[in-house]
């Protein structure tokens, strides 16, 4: 069994220690028995992508933004509704390449189905770190529904930048107005890394949990939805488990990522990347 925030849940393993004319990689090894059927859980993860295709958008239900992902569409029985909160718990060491992949995919799905999309950056990565997980995937068309709010200075190109400064309340003016003159028309997926943030401003989280009460409303009132990324070791995890209303949890054992759907629960899956469609995405496969 393995304890993650009171959740026990089983994860079977194996551990092979020698197999006649095959190099071990891992000794440890981790499967499910879904469907009746022994499956590995792959390691196998890298991000890269030699023909590079368009990604192929997801229409989204009536009263929902779709996640990017169908198999997640289907689990939360059609993506995430309108004018929701979603909450993104990482565990402190967890590889950002499991996250950029469950993002690139909600974002691209978005802007391919005629949304808009914010990515509000962490300044501790250029925002070319998310933008190379999306331009090749997409048509320049696409791209002028992009938004980044960085801490970095740069040119508009085919996507809008927004450049962040220092000051919490400045950053909040930029960031309502541009919402503001473009919420009225489309629909907007927000990304938003409030664990990152909290680092930076340790001294200013009444500040920070503030500002997101009152974006909030607004994302609510306008049937958009925002993803808060957040880490289970930090003091805004209790605000940011209470504001969301679903709650995913995406961590690692011995390289193997999960993902957990807590809030509602809705089980456990390994993250796969799916390497057939030459684009970011990726398939969920039940823990049993």
């Amino acid at each position: 069994l393995v304890n993650r925030s009171a959740n026990k849940f089983g994860l079977r393993s194996m551990y092979v220690d020698k197999m006649r004319g095959t190099l071990i990689s891992y000794h440890k090894y981790y499967f499910t028995l879904y469907n009746s059927h022994f499956t590995l859980l792959s390691r196998d993860f890298n991000l890269q992508y030699e023909n590079p295709t368009v990604f192929d958008g997801i229409k989204s239900k009536n009263g929902y933004i779709s996640s990017g992902n169908e198999h997640l569409d289907n689990i939360l029985n059609g993506g995430f509704k309108k004018g929701s909160i979603i909450l993104l718990e990482l565990e402190p060491d967890t590889n950002r390449r499991f996250l950029a992949l469950f993002l690139a995919s909600f974002v691209l799905n978005n802007i391919r189905n005629g949304g808009i999309s914010f990515i509000i950056s962490a300044a501790d990565r250029p925002y070319t770190s998310t933008l190379k997980y999306i331009e090749p995937f997409c048509a320049k068309e696409d791209l002028k529904r992009l938004v980044f709010f960085t801490f970095e200075y740069a040119e508009e190109k085919e996507y809008i930048v927004k450049t962040l400064t220092n000051d919490l309340d400045k950053n909040h003016e930029i960031f309502t107005k541009t919402y503001t003159n473009l919420s009225e028309k489309n629909k907007i997926a927000i990304t938003y890394d409030l664990g990152w943030y909290e680092l930076r401003n340790e001294n200013a989280l009444n500040i920070l949990r503030a500002r997101l009460t009152n974006t909030m409303r607004s994302i609510k009132k306008n049937g958009d939805v925002e993803i808060i990324i957040n880490r289970s070791n930090l003091k805004s995890m209790p605000f940011s488990e209470v504001i969301s209303d679903l709650h995913l949890k995406l961590w690692e054992e011995d390289g193997v990522p999960l993902l957990s759907i807590k809030k509602p629960f809705k089980g456990i899956y390994s993250l796969l990347e799916d390497k057939s469609k030459n684009y970011p995405t990726y398939l969920l496969i039940p823990i049993v």
